[in-house]
């Protein structure tokens, strides 16, 4: 062990310092930002400030967006760290920063654009920062891009704007494809969607097993399909678990309920009083659902409520809260509980075909068909491969079905109103 006489003999000789006359000789420089204006750090974020403002640091993680406003380029690529998506974006003339704004610290770089040539392209955005500016957002994994619309649309909606859905469009969607199937329901859950596990299994306690049986075969009777000719009719589809649903004459016949694990609710009619009082007691405890209805209805006679339904097919349905369903189907319809999927593609949107030499399968429909029906169309004529689909100005709509893997990148047909491009997601 040394001793403390050399410890000692060590600290009382000099030694070399990076202290000049008891101060630390620090390198000032100035971080510019265009011009006439300068970056400085503060905790996790970036703030312009006016001036040339010189500090003792270095900062390495400017956000593409900053680096972008500081720039005199027109165009750029950059790499954005938290996305790992690659962001290209344009400007018509350069800006002047503005003063005092804070952007989050991001380890984002400069990249080439021929990063993005084997890439997806999620996203094509206005970017109202600058003059005609825009921006494109590509990611290598198709399933990506759904998160990162939604994201910039969130920030769209924070700044106030009421176009979001000008400003921010999404160039990409998976799309599954579905087959009808076999009633596959869970019998509770369509007879007493709205009451609770203890509730239900007191239910159960205190009526016979017999009654019982008879009882919730009847109460879920509702959520049974009838098939004819391919098709099925079946209760329709809606968007949020116990809100109004089956409008007709400005009054509500059904309220959504789910019957089935991991699908969209359906629409279970309003039967008799038991439900009219499950669905008011709903709507009193939700509110805003509540205030939305009644907006709704101010431009009406009288305001959109819940009504018993007492129009019936000729199969015993309330024609108000089914619809027929064909055979095959695609998107978010596959997620019905009458349907089961089946394949599940990558969509370009707003292309029509692929560059290179490919061979197709033409399908041409002379009459007007929408373009989610052509889409459902084509998808199940797929051998494999992909398909590219549109309609045109003259009326036909046109389904190319892929012979072969596709050579070449997705691009436009000047005939083309509107369409996509498929291909299966692997």
């Amino acid at each position: 062990m040394e001793s403390l006489a050399k410890i000692r003999e060590y600290n009382l000789k000099p030694h070399d310092s990076k202290f000049v006359g008891g101060t630390n000789n620090r390198i000032y420089k100035n971080i510019p930002c265009g011009e006439n204006h300068s970056l400085i750090r503060e905790g996790g974020e970036i703030r312009i400030v006016s001036g040339k403002k010189d500090v003792s640091y270095s900062i390495d993680d400017i956000p593409f967006m900053l680096q972008f406003t500081c720039s005199d380029k027109k165009s750029e690529c950059y790499r954005h760290a938290q996305t790992d998506s690659v962001v290209c974006v344009s400007k018509e003339q350069t800006i002047i920063p503005e003063s005092n704004k804070l952007f989050k610290m991001s380890k984002d770089t400069i990249v080439d654009v021929e990063e993005t040539k084997n890439m997806y392209t999620c996203t094509h955005q206005k970017m109202l920062d600058f003059q005609n500016g825009s921006a494109t957002v590509f990611h290598k994994n198709p399933e990506k891009c759904k998160k990162i619309f939604d994201e910039s649309m969130k920030t769209c909606k924070k700044s106030d704007s009421s176009k979001c859905y000008e400003q921010v469009k999404l160039g990409i969607e998976l799309t599954n494809t579905c087959v009808l199937s076999k009633d596959n329901f869970d019998k509770r859950m369509a007879a007493y969607p709205y009451t609770s596990n203890p509730d239900f299994e007191e239910l159960k306690r205190i009526t016979p097993k017999k009654d019982f049986n008879i009882m919730l075969k009847d109460k879920s009777s509702w959520a049974e399909s009838v098939r004819k000719n391919e098709k099925v009719i079946a209760p329709l589809q809606c968007d949020t678990l116990g809100a109004p649903c089956g409008l007709n004459n400005n009054m509500y016949h059904g309220q959504c309920a789910v019957i089935s694990k991991n699908t969209q609710p359906v629409c279970k009619p309003i039967l008799d009083e038991f439900d009219l009082k499950d669905a008011k007691n709903w709507i009193d405890s939700h509110p805003d659902v509540k205030a939305r209805m009644k907006q709704e209805g101010t431009c009406k006679q009288e305001f959109k409520n819940f009504s018993i339904c007492k129009e019936f097919d000729d199969y015993g349905k309330c024609i108000h809260t089914v619809q027929e369903y064909s055979e095959h189907g695609s998107g978010p319809l596959c997620d019905n509980p009458y349907y089961k999927k089946d394949d599940a593609f990558v969509c370009q949107k707003n292309k029509h075909t692929f560059s290179g030499e490919n061979e197709y399968d033409t399908h041409v429909f002379d009459t007007k068909i929408g373009l989610n029906d052509l889409k459902t169309k084509c998808l199940h004529m797929d051998k494999g491969f992909g398909v590219a689909f549109y309609s045109q100005e003259n009326g036909e709509s046109v389904c190319n079905v892929l012979k072969q893997k596709p050579d070449g990148v997705a691009t436009i047909t000047s005939s083309a109103v509107s369409g996509s491009v498929c291909t299966p997601l692997e």
